[in-house]
C-alpha cells in the first residue's frame, strides 16, 4: 500500500539548488541540473543529459521532470497526468506532493467552497483548485515556475492538433491505427498482468492486441457487477474465450466493497474521487496483495477513440456542460459561481476553434476530465499494483486527435479496425451494459431494437422500484447494470445525512440544499453527487 508517493521542496530564495526529494515505488534519474521521476518509463542518466528540448520530452515520456538552474526552478508534468501533484507554500519554500492528505497540515488550510461545489457538481476541480485554499494540483501538460521567488503556472502544450488530411482514407488510417497500438503492446514487459473486462470495445480492443502481440497467455481477467446476471459478465467471457485470455474471476459489488475505500480515495484525492469509483482499488486490496501481477488499465481510450466525439464541430461558448451544468445549479452565490466560471474558462484559454475537436466539452473531456478522474484513479490502483496505461501515449493521442471527426464519432473508428481484418474479431454485440446504463447505443444503430430498447426500460424500472420498496436491501438481477448505486447510496443514508449537516452548519447548504442532497434518488441521476458530499466528509 502506497508505494508511490513523490514529495518535493523547493527553496524558495536559492533556485540552484538541488530539490529535497523522497520517492517510493517511483524511477528517479539525474542528470545535468534535471530530475525525472516516472512510474514505469527507464531512462538512463547520459540520455537525460542530451535532452534539449524539455517540453517535447515531458510530452513524450510519462512522469515529472525536475529542471533546476541558476535563475529558475520548473517543474513539468506529463499531458496524462499520470503523476497526481499538488503544491502548496510555506515557510521553508514549495512542496510538491502526490500525498496531500499526509503531507499537508490540512487543518492549517480553509476549505475552498468553490473547490467543494465543483467536486460535487463535476465530480472533480476545474484547472489547478482544490478542495482547500492555498492547495493546488497540476493541471495536465502544465509547467510550474519559480523565478526570482515567484511562482507562476502556465501550459506548456495546448492540445490543439489539426486534422490530417491522409487520415480520410479509412485504409491509411486503420494501418497507421494498427501499426502504433501493436507497437504499444508489444513493448508491454513480459510479466503476468491481470486487466479488467467487461466486453465493451475498450477491453475488447486490449484482448484483441494482447493475442496479436503474444502476451495473452499471462493475463489474468476480472469482471466486477452487482449481479451474476449481469450483461458485462456473459459479453466477458466470450471475450476471453475468444482472445485466449484466462476465464474472468466475478467479483460481486457489495457494501464492504465501497465502504473498505472510506478512507483511501478520498485522502488520497482531496475527494475528487468518490468511493462509488472504488471497485478496482478494493478488488486488488482484497484478492492480490501478494500476487505478483501488474495491471493492464484501458482509461484514456475513452478519450482517444471519440466517446465525447460528436462527429461534427459545434463550438458553443457558453453552452458546455461544464456551464450548463452550473447554471442549472440552485442557491450557489454569486460568488462561487463567478470563480467556477473563471476556473472553466480557464480551462478553454488555449482552446483554438480551428483544432480537430468536436466542441467544447470533447476537448474538455480530453485535456480535464480524464486526467482528474481516469488517470487519478489508475494511480490510486497502482499503490496495490503495478499498472501499465497502454492508451496514455503522446503519439497515439496525436494519431488519434488528427483523425477526422466522422470516424472518431461514438468510436467509430473501432468498428473500422475490427472489420478491417487487421485485428481478430468475432460476431458478438458491439456494446456493453455501462452504454446500456447511459442509454446510448454505442456502435452498430441496428443492434438495439424495439424489443431490447423496452427490455432495457423495463429492467430498469424494476431495479428502480426494487430498491426504493427495500431501501437498497435488495438489488433486482438487471442485466443491464454493472453497479447498483442506487442501492449501495440507501446504505450510507445515515452518512449521508450526517454530512449534509455538516455541510449546513458550515454555511455551504441552505436549509433547501440540505434536505434536496438528504434524499435518496429513484433513478441514478443525482446518486454520484451524493456520494460526492458523502466522500468529502471524510476530509473535514
Amino acid at each position: 500500500m502506497k508505494e508511490n508517493l513523490i514529495s518535493v521542496l523547493i527553496s524558495l530564495n536559492k533556485q540552484s539548488i538541488k530539490p529535497l526529494i523522497e520517492t517510493k515505488g517511483l524511477t528517479v534519474i539525474e542528470s545535468s541540473g534535471l530530475i525525472y521521476i516516472s512510474v514505469n518509463t527507464l531512462i538512463t542518466p547520459t540520455e537525460l543529459s542530451k535532452i534539449t528540448d524539455k517540453e517535447s520530452f515531458i510530452k513524450a515520456n510519462k512522469g515529472v521532470l525536475i529542471c533546476y538552474q541558476q535563475e529558475k526552478t520548473c517543474i513539468y508534468n506529463d499531458p496524462f497526468c499520470t503523476i497526481p501533484l499538488y503544491y502548496t507554500t510555506n515557510n521553508e519554500g514549495i512542496l510538491i506532493t502526490t500525498e496531500p492528505y499526509d503531507v499537508f497540515n490540512l487543518s492549517s488550510f480553509g476549505i475552498d467552497y468553490s473547490g467543494l461545489w465543483e467536486i460535487i457538481l463535476f465530480g472533480s476541480c476545474l484547472w489547478n483548485r482544490t478542495l482547500f485554499k492555498e492547495i493546488n494540483q497540476f493541471p495536465s501538460a502544465c509547467k510550474l515556475t519559480l523565478t526570482e521567488g515567484e511562482l507562476s503556472l502556465s501550459r506548456y502544450w495546448d492540445f490543439n492538433i489539426e486534422e490530417e488530411s491522409q487520415f480520410n482514407k479509412e485504409k491509411t488510417l486503420i494501418e497507421a491505427l494498427d501499426s502504433k497500438l501493436i507497437d504499444i503492446f508489444t513493448q508491454l514487459p513480459d510479466k503476468p498482468f491481470v486487466m479488467g473486462v467487461s466486453g465493451g470495445l475498450d477491453s475488447r480492443l486490449s484482448a484483441a492486441y494482447l493475442h496479436k502481440a503474444g502476451k495473452n497467455q499471462s493475463v489474468d481477467t476480472f469482471t466486477y457487477c452487482s449481479s451474476k446476471q449481469s450483461l458485462d459478465y456473459q459479453l466477458a467471457q466470450k471475450v476471453c474465450e475468444n482472445y485466449g485470455l484466462n476465464k474472468p474471476l466475478l467479483y460481486l459489488l457489495k457494501e464492504s466493497s465501497y465502504r473498505c475505500m472510506l478512507d483511501f480515495l478520498p485522502k488520497n484525492t482531496l475527494g475528487q474521487i468518490g468511493i462509488q469509483h472504488s471497485h478496482i482499488c478494493s478488488i486488488f486490496n482484497s484478492n492480490y496483495n501478494e500476487r505478483k501481477h501488474a495491471q493492464i488499465s484501458n482509461y484514456f481510450s475513452d478519450a482517444l477513440f471519440g466517446y465525447e466525439c460528436l462527429g461534427i464541430k459545434k463550438i458553443e461558448y457558453g453552452k458546455d456542460s461544464l456551464t450548463t451544468t452550473l447554471h442549472a445549479a440552485k442557491g450557489i452565490s454569486a460568488l462561487i459561481q463567478d470563480e467556477i466560471e473563471a476556473d472553466i474558462n480557464k480551462i478553454y484559454e488555449c482552446f483554438e476553434p480551428s483544432s480537430n475537436y468536436s466542441s467544447l466539452d470533447e476537448y474538455k473531456y480530453v485535456t480535464e476530465r480524464n486526467q482528474k478522474f481516469h488517470i487519478n484513479l489508475a494511480f490510486q490502483q497502482s499503490r496495490f499494483m503495478e499498472t501499465h496505461l497502454p492508451y496514455a501515449d503522446y503519439e497515439l493521442l496525436e494519431l488519434m486527435m488528427s483523425v477526422p471527426l466522422e470516424f472518431r464519432k461514438r468510436k467509430k473508428v473501432l468498428d473500422l479496425l475490427f472489420d478491417s481484418g487487421a485485428i481478430q474479431s468475432f460476431h458478438m454485440p458491439d456494446i456493453s451494459s455501462r452504454h446500456f446504463i447511459a442509454g446510448n447505443e454505442f456502435s452498430n444503430d441496428g443492434f438495439m431494437s424495439i424489443l431490447h430498447k423496452y427490455d432495457f426500460k423495463l429492467q430498469n424500472v424494476l431495479s428502480a422500484l426494487t430498491a426504493k420498496v427495500t431501501k437498497g436491501k435488495m438489488i433486482y438481477p438487471n442485466k443491464y447494470h454493472t453497479e447498483s448505486h442506487v442501492n449501495m447510496l440507501h446504505q450510507f443514508s445515515s452518512e449521508l445525512n450526517d454530512a449534509c449537516d455538516s455541510l449546513l452548519s458550515q454555511g455551504v447548504f441552505s436549509s433547501e440544499q440540505c434536505e434536496q442532497f438528504k434524499t435518496i434518488p429513484i433513478k441514478s441521476h443525482g446518486v454520484s453527487e451524493r456520494f460526492q458530499i458523502l466522500s468529502l466528509s471524510h476530509l473535514f
